[in-house]
């Protein structure tokens, strides 16, 4: 099976607040995840939608329907 599509949705964690690199820049994990999948896949596409402090409805609320476009 190959993957040539992620899109991740979430809060901060999903985002990568408080996941600071070296360089200071921050990754998160959908950040790494996307990093790793694109080397296996041509026309890798890769969405974080993610934003620090939301909450579950507003995640669907605001998130989802971006997600399914």
């Amino acid at each position: 099976m190959q993957i040539n599509r992620f899109i991740a949705i979430g809060d901060s964690i999903t985002e990568g607040l408080s996941d600071r690199l070296p360089n200071n820049q921050y990754r998160g994990w959908a950040d790494r995840v996307a990093d790793e999948l694109c080397k296996h896949t041509s026309n890798f596409q890769y969405a974080n939608f993610a934003v620090r402090g939301r909450l579950l409805k507003q995640i669907v609320d605001e998130q989802v329907s971006q997600a399914l476009k």
